[in-house]
């Protein structure tokens, strides 16, 4: 079976989602200890309309 060019399904639920921003984020005390807390970032944009080819200037059009 070969590998896929694009993923087949991808899903989020709710459920994965912390708390609203700008609420703290509470590390455990195991990683207040020696600084050694991890951290990851992630980006959604949800866009208004549809869009391509799209020039940088009118980029921030898009996104709502």
């Amino acid at each position: 079976m070969s590998i896929p060019l694009s993923p087949t399904i991808f899903m989020k639920p709710s459920t994965s989602l912390g708390d609203p921003w700008p609420a703290p984020t509470v590390l455990p005390k195991l990683t207040q200890l020696d600084d050694c807390g991890d951290y990851k970032s992630e980006l959604a944009l949800v866009f208004g309309k549809a869009a391509k080819n799209v020039d940088e200037a009118e980029a921030l059009a898009f996104p709502s």
